[in-house]
């Protein structure tokens, strides 16, 4: 019955969008299949409750039809976007937002080339779970040292490179399909990769090295060992040859970039370019490549036998006597691998679910950080954009580790998304999207968040709580964000809050509110970490300083969930920097 009311609304809301009559690049009927499929893609407790909600929308517009029988449900969607209950308004958000991500003209894509599940009998040395980042690296150097493995990873491995920050890449790259959200007093949206090479395939590619006060302060707190940066400096440099570190060629930095730049330097900012793994045709050129782990480690890994088991989710793993014993579901089959030795790579989620599920850890998922981040749509008087800019390279970093700016993709398609919360707005995107840009301010949060699992739910919940101070962060990041975009000559700046005032002076900041409404703030994450932090503290840690569990031998943690807090930038150097490291200690008495 809820499916039946809930195709009757998204028939109707698909509708309304179709009384523009811009919006002819694909049929309505195309749109209604793109929006259902991406749903299915969903965790099941948001699908369940958007459903929910939509069935409870139909209700409360029966009634008010039989009260008032020439309201109409169209209207009564589009009167709902500017509602006073949150719950309503934000169900015509969700389906705005996944509107617009589908309404492109780029076919969806299949993967022909399927890889299917063979029966393995042998004893593995070791099995790597999860090819992200910190899979990758340890799966290679474990080949290197003539030690059997194999890698199980949950998501496809896509033969044809997927477009960067596509329709298509968001549908079959990333987990869920690219829509979830945190519950709690925070409703913070975020995204993981999910694909052979994990979040390397999709994210910016900018590089930080683990910045000192932080590897400090996870001493202090966590008893970390031997992470110093004198310590970890060997395992960077290693990194960044391999996935070829480099700043933009000469002379060819995204104008967006430098506008970031230009505001910043007025204020007596600190701001700089971030390197980026990417290889470039020469010093002269834009050609190359992001080198994400398919094009590198794993490359290495599988060029050289290396064995991947692909679409192919854990289930739980248990340990008889001394061998690792993996619970895999393959295409729903029901399947067992066998190993002296187990590296959980599966992410800042996966990893703790795997953990919890298999009764290995009761301090696993219970402090997820992530960082929050708010954007705002800059409007400039000149080209500032491109269809091929990616990612501008530009960040500020001040004030300690309290927050920094940068600028995110920019897309037609992003830009009309960070227009949502000015929805009457965003037809200016179709004319001037050159002109415009997308910027963030990102903050390194005291709040964290508790991985759930609740009955009738496969998919796992995070309840997350930002403390005030964090409130108060994000609030001031806002401001100065904005301060640095006007500086930047900006001709007006779109905060993503929803109601909030759009700026065009610098008074005009002095409008937003003196803490935003978490309720009303369109926030995200793309960085997630500290699930099971490691270090020799046992009553903080999940794992020791060499991402060992605690108390179960040939079990080892090797992703993002092993930072012990948010390092407050961009997150896959650490990560490879401590796996690089605690991989070589982990073989040693192995091999």
């Amino acid at each position: 019955m809820i499916n039946y009311f809930y195709k009757i609304f998204l028939k109707y809301y698909i509708k309304t969008r179709y009384e523009d009559k811009n919006l002819n690049i694909i049929s309505s009927k195309e749109m209604f299949l793109r929006m259902v499929s991406h749903q299915k893609k969903m965790p099941d407790f948001l699908g369940f409750g958007i459903k929910l909600v939509s069935s409870i929308f139909l209700i409360l517009f029966c009634i008010k039809k039989f009260i008032k029988p020439k309201y109409s449900l169209i209207n009564a969607i589009n009167r709902t976007r500017a509602s006073n209950i949150l719950t309503l308004r934000n169900l015509i958000r969700f389906h705005d937002s996944l509107f617009e991500v589908a309404h492109i003209e780029e076919k969806k894509t299949q993967n022909k080339s399927k890889i299917k599940f063979t029966n393995q009998t042998d004893l593995f040395d070791f099995i790597i779970i999860g090819s992200g980042p910190g899979g990758a690296i340890s799966a290679k150097i474990i080949q290197n040292s003539n030690l059997n493995s194999c890698i199980i990873e949950k998501g496809d491995n896509w033969k044809n490179k997927l477009p960067d920050f596509s329709y298509n890449q968001m549908l079959h790259q990333y987990n869920y399909g690219g829509i979830t959200t945190t519950l709690g007093n925070a409703n913070i949206a975020y995204t993981e990769g999910s694909t052979f090479g994990g979040g390397s395939e999709i994210n910016s590619g900018l590089y930080h090295r683990t910045p000192e006060n932080i590897l400090k302060s996870w001493k202090k707190t966590f008893s970390l060992k031997s992470t110093l940066s004198d310590d970890l400096s060997p395992h960077f440099e290693s990194i960044e040859k391999k996935l070829c570190v480099s700043y933009f060629p000469d002379g060819l930095l995204p104008k967006a970039s430098l506008k970031l730049k230009e505001g910043s330097e007025d204020l007596n900012l600190e701001v700089r370019e971030i390197p980026r793994w990417y290889k470039y045709d020469n010093d002269k050129s834009l050609n190359g490549m992001k080198m994400t782990m398919s094009r590198t480690y794993l490359k290495d890994y599988k060029n050289d036998g290396g064995i991947v088991f692909h679409n192919t989710k854990v289930k739980k793993i248990k340990k008889i006597n001394s061998i690792w014993e993996i619970h895999l579901d393959n295409n729903k089959k029901n399947e067992i691998l066998r190993s002296k030795n187990v590296i959980l790579s599966a992410g800042a989620i996966g990893t703790p679910q795997i953990l919890l599920k298999s009764n290995l850890s009761e301090k696993a998922g219970n402090r997820i950080q992530m960082h929050p981040t708010i954007k705002v749509v800059a409007l400039f008087d000149e080209d500032i954009n491109s269809k091929d800019m990616g990612v501008p390279v530009h960040q500020v970093k001040e004030f300690g580790s309290e927050y920094s700016f940068g600028c995110s993709i920019s897309s037609k398609t992003y830009l009309k998304l960070a227009m949502l919360d000015h929805f009457n707005d965003r037809e200016i995107v179709n004319d001037n999207w050159k002109k415009m840009a997308i910027y963030y301010a990102m903050i390194r949060p005291q709040g964290y968040g508790k991985i759930k699992n609740y009955p009738f739910f496969n998919d796992p919940i995070i309840k997350y709580h930002l403390t005030n101070l964090d409130k108060r962060n994000l609030t001031n990041g806002l401001k100065l964000l904005c301060k640095i975009l006007m500086k930047a000559k900006a001709k007006i700046v779109f905060p993503c809050v929803y109601n909030s005032p759009i700026i065009k002076t610098m008074n005009d900041i002095n409008k937003l509110p003196k803490v935003l409404s978490m309720q009303d703030s369109s926030l995200m994450s793309v960085h997630l970490f500290s699930s099971c932090p490691i270090g020799e503290d046992k009553k903080k840690c999940v794992a020791n300083s060499y991402g060992k569990v605690f108390d179960h031998d040939g079990l080892y943690i090797a992703d993002g969930s092993m930072l012990p807090t948010a390092p407050g930038v961009n997150p896959q150097g650490s990560i490879m920097a401590l796996t690089h490291r605690n991989i070589q200690k982990i073989i040693t008495p192995v091999s």
